[in-house]
Parts: structure tokens; C-alpha cells; sequence
């Protein structure tokens, strides 16, 4: 049987998979969570739209994504400060950073799922590529240091 649903959910249900990134997974979503019995959002009841709904807009991995980022900035040293007016200036800055030096050039909130996947991986490279810096600088102190114990000059 085949419940006719309003545009309006069919609309906001197909807006969700869109936002999350699963629009090309939106039949193999629908099967898995109807147990095999709908492919279709048209066909869903609207209780199951509802539930749907409620569902998706729950579980959005595009924010998880976008506070990781943001921790990612934190570690990269692009962000500083965790104050009210920090808060605000930070949001700017790493706007400006994604727009400057992102791999998409958009502002945070204006990036889809496969966007802040790749700007997600761009943070994380760009968090190794500090750590590998603060370790490599700590060598080179700490060797030297250890060259003026043992009054030893190396020439470059």
C-alpha cells in the first residue's frame, strides 16, 4: 500500500539526506530503516516520516565534523582564547583561514559533508605538520644544548 505523503516532509526529509551527505545512499538508508519494506520517501507513512525525520535531524555528522574542525584549529594554532569575545573572533578567523587557505575556500558553515570531510583531513595534516615542527625545533635545542655541554662547534 502506498501512502501519499505531503510535499512538505518529502521535501525536508529529501533536504536532510542531502545535508548529510547521503543522497546517493537515500534507497539503501530508506530499506535499512523501514526493514526491507520501502525504497522510497514518497512511499513512507507519515508516522515513519516522522520518525525519520526526527532521526536525521539527530544524528547530524556535519556538526560532529565542524566542532572537530574547530578543535583541529585549536591544536593547529590557528584559534586562541576560549572567552565570550574569543568565541567570535575565532569564528571569523577560521572563516577567513577556510576562505584564504582551505581546501574548498568556503566559510565553515556554508560546507556540505564531502567538503568538511576534506577540510576535516586538511585541519588533521595541518595538526601533524605542527607537532612535527615543535618536535623537530625541541631536537635541535636539546642537541645543541648538549653540544655546549661537551664544548663541541659543529660548522655549517
Amino acid at each position: 500500500m502506498v501512502c501519499s505523503l505531503d510535499r512538505t516532509r518529502i521535501e525536508k526529509i529529501t533536504l536532510l539526506f542531502t545535508e548529510r551527505g547521503y543522497a546517493k545512499d537515500v534507497k539503501d538508508y530508506l530499506l535499512n530503516f523501514t526493514n526491507h519494506r520501502k525504497s522510497k520517501i514518497d512511499h513512507l507513512t507519515e508516522l515513519e516520516a516522522d520518525l525519520l525525520i526526527q532521526f536525521l535531524g539527530r544524528n547530524n555528522p556535519c556538526e560532529a565534523l565542524r566542532t572537530s574542525i574547530v578543535s583541529l584549529a585549536f591544536a593547529a594554532g590557528i584559534l586562541y582564547g576560549t572567552g565570550a569575545d574569543d568565541t567570535q573572533i575565532n569564528e571569523a578567523a577560521l572563516n577567513v583561514f577556510l576562505k584564504r587557505n582551505g581546501i574548498v575556500k568556503k566559510p565553515l558553515p556554508e560546507l556540505t559533508f564531502q567538503e568538511l570531510v576534506q577540510v576535516h583531513r586538511q585541519m588533521e595534516l595541518k595538526v601533524k605538520s605542527r607537532e612535527r615542527y615543535r618536535a623537530n625545533r625541541r631536537a635541535a635545542t636539546l642537541t645543541n644544548k648538549l653540544l655546549t655541554e661537551l664544548n663541541l662547534t659543529v660548522k655549517k
